[in-house]
């Protein structure tokens, strides 16, 4: 599977969660609202990544990577943009267990707002989807297709073994 078709499906999964998410807000299921929540922003930042050929930890909470990701590209965030995924990601990622596990009960102010800030989140995450595509059509070579590097967001630029470089390394999804 490619980091594209990987990166199609969590931002697929984000959306499926989204509507559940929305199905728990209906229910006055609090709980259930802040762990969905939690998840949409998880998938959807590690779907960005798979779309930058990066391998993401294993952990809830990788906004720090993906706003360090796209620094490197030169296709940073807002400050704004980079607080709130920073912030929403951080929040929610603390908040998942309790929540899921009945801790204590969520307010509804609280599950609104993890559902307001999800949505955001997710919706951030898809315009960095699209605007990646556009940067990879513009900078692929209308009669040869892309090279691994040019499809990791670095034209022009050739990964070597062996060679020690500052730029992330991508994966190239032939896992």
């Amino acid at each position: 599977m490619s980091n594209d078709e990987r990166g199609r499906k969590l931002l697929a999964a984000a959306q499926e969660y989204l509507d559940e998410m929305r199905a728990a807000l209906a229910r006055d299921s609090w709980n259930i609202v802040v762990r969905h929540a939690q998840e949409v922003v998880e998938l959807a930042v590690k779907g960005v990544l798979c779309y930058l050929c990066i391998d993401y930890p294993k952990v809830h909470d990788a906004a720090d990577l993906l706003v360090a990701a796209l620094t490197a590209r030169q296709m940073s965030l807002s400050e704004e943009e980079t607080a709130d995924v920073r912030a929403v990601s951080s929040r929610l990622a603390e908040q998942r267990a309790p929540a899921f596990y009945f801790e204590y009960d969520e307010e509804r102010d609280t599950a609104e707002i993890a559902a307001r800030d999800a949505r955001r989140i997710h919706q951030l995450c898809l315009r960095i989807v699209r605007d990646l595509e556009r940067l990879q059509q513009a900078s692929a070579p209308p009669t040869e297709p892309a090279s691994d590097a040019s499809r990791a967001g670095f034209p022009g630029y050739r990964f070597q073994e062996g060679v020690e470089t500052d730029i992330p390394r991508p994966s190239l999804g032939r896992d």
